[in-house]
């Protein structure tokens, strides 16, 4: 008994999934034309259009092994001018036929006795295009059956047919009927239609400049920069664009051009609109300064100025090193590290109302805090190979000196594409390191961003 009630339970397992219908699954590439209308003709024809990911062509049918079953072909790609048409058959009830496509302009057209659903992908999404254009006509029916988000709708409703909608929101929409046609919507720019469906004859168009509700995620930036860093007597120093040396009296260190700041900022838009932000930031920076010179000490003494007002020495100043002069000055070497937090203060405008897509420019304002002081590194690393060995010798000397910062303000300017921005970051006010005096050191920056 036991062996068959087995048969008997594997046998009805096995009809059932004989049952289960067979999806033909065709890929197609919908989203690289740029005008695409979906024609749906033929008679009977059950199509559903999905909003997805991807794009391809499926028919679910149980009688269905291959499509050589079919027949007529279920859908065709042809090109008239520069307008697409993917034609689409309806085959006498025989299966349902599915569109997913990725577009953001979907563009419909039914007519016959045919039914064409619109969904999103998953259940309960809402679906968000660019535009949406449906016209029907000849008993078909087109029903858009999840809540939809549009910049433009148009519907048009003809010789008995009927379009039926759940709710939408849009920007501009245009809703028309003749010749018995009829459109029967529930909610439209949140407003109930439940009393107000006026059949046949019906023509209303719209204007709704819908407010774009950005949430607090997306409001909400985190980035990250690597910028070459220079500085020197003049806010453009150290890029070639204008002179890097001080008057011959009072010398300064020349700093190298090299990759020496990162920024990490994560600031919040406070005023959000669909093409403008004004945001608020905090941000930390590390800076390296490379100096040219190979040994660069703080000069303690301090002298009352000249008739001008100018100090009769910096205090940043190149000079001997106290040991390893001449020609061991090629074993030394001087840098300047530099740590501050920052609060930018700017304006962004996006080409996109998805302000993370698209391009974009901003402008900040950064006042930046030093972070306790700057520590001025010099190493003395000298080794030299004992002759008939493979070894060698020498020593390795590192001295540390903390040096005064102090507030600064730059300008920043950031012009980017999507996550991606190059920025160029100047400063007006000098940032005086080690003295309060005319002797001015301007740090510029130059680099590339990443924002999440």
């Amino acid at each position: 008994m036991k062996q068959l009630a087995l048969t008997l339970l594997l046998f009805a397992a096995l009809t059932v999934a004989a049952q289960e219908p067979t999806k033909l699954i065709q890929r197609l590439d919908l989203s690289s034309q740029k005008y695409l209308m979906i024609h749906v003709g033929g008679e009977y024809a059950s199509v559903a259009i999905y909003q997805d990911t991807t794009d391809y062509v499926a028919v679910n049918n149980p009688q269905w092994n291959d499509s050589s079953q079919t027949s007529q072909p279920l859908f065709e790609l042809t090109q008239n001018d520069f307008l697409h048409i993917l034609w689409v058959g309806g085959n006498a009830r025989a299966g349902v036929i599915e569109i997913h496509t990725k577009r953001s302009d979907l563009d419909i057209s039914s007519r016959l006795y045919n039914h064409v659903g619109i969904f999103a992908a998953k259940a309960h999404d809402t679906i968000r295009l660019r535009t949406l254009r449906v016209r029907t006509d000849d008993y078909s029916m087109v029903e858009i059956a999840v809540p939809l988000v549009a910049e433009d709708v148009q519907l048009i409703a003809e010789k008995h047919s009927t379009i039926y909608y759940d709710s939408y929101a849009a920007e501009r929409y245009s809703e028309n009927t003749k010749e018995n046609g009829i459109i029967y919507g529930g909610m439209r720019n949140g407003e109930s239609l439940a009393k107000n469906h006026r059949l046949f004859d019906y023509n209303t168009e719209g204007y709704k400049l819908m407010e774009y509700r950005y949430r607090p995620a997306q409001r909400l930036h985190l980035s990250l920069t690597a910028a070459l860093l220079s500085a020197g007597s003049k806010p453009l120093s150290g890029f070639g664009w204008t002179e890097n040396h001080y008057v011959e009296d009072y010398p300064y260190p020349d700093i190298k051009t090299t990759l020496g700041c990162y920024q990490l900022t994560l600031s919040y838009d406070i005023v959000c609109r669909k093409h403008f932000a004004f945001g608020l930031g905090l941000e930390y920076s590390y800076n390296r300064f490379k100096y040219q010179d190979p040994y660069v000490d703080y000069y303690y003494n301090r002298y009352e100025p000249d008739e001008y007002g100018r100090p009769d020495n910096n205090y940043l100043v190149p000079m001997e090193p106290p040991y390893g002069g001449g020609d061991s000055l090629q074993y030394w070497s001087s840098q300047l590290t530099a740590k501050y937090v920052a609060i930018p203060i700017g304006v962004t405008y996006y080409s996109d109302k998805n302000h993370r897509k698209g391009w974009h420019v901003g402008l900040e304002l950064v006042p930046s805090f030093n972070i306790n002081e700057g520590k001025l590194y010099r190493r003395y690393s000298q080794w030299d190979e004992i002759e008939g060995t493979n070894t060698t010798e020498g020593f390795v000397v590192n001295s540390y000196l903390p040096i005064p910062l102090y507030t600064t303000v730059d300008l920043r300017l950031t012009i980017g594409w999507g996550a991606w921005s190059v920025m160029v970051q100047g400063s007006p006010d000098s940032a005086n390191w080690g003295f309060r005096t005319p002797s001015s050191v301007y740090p510029f920056r130059m680099g590339v961003r990443v924002s999440l």
